[in-house]
């Protein structure tokens, strides 16, 4: 259930390096908000992609300019 709701449409939505940090930061958004909904397997995630978001700095912010 959870790779239908999430996974997956982070993974398929995902069209060019440009929009990585918007869909990580959504994908980070949405499970924030499964948490009402199943806590624990929410916050495993939300734990494992924290530990993936160390690219989400300052330099990363020109790539907004390519986004759609």
């Amino acid at each position: 259930m959870f790779n239908a709701m999430f996974y997956v449409k982070a993974w398929l939505s995902m069209t060019s390096a440009a929009d990585a940090p918007l869909n990580d930061l959504q994908l980070w958004h949405d499970l924030y908000i499964y948490t009402k909904t199943n806590s624990g397997v929410a916050g495993a995630a939300i734990t494992a992609l924290d530990r993936h978001l160390w690219y989400l700095a300052e330099e990363i912010v020109p790539f907004a300019l390519f986004s759609n």
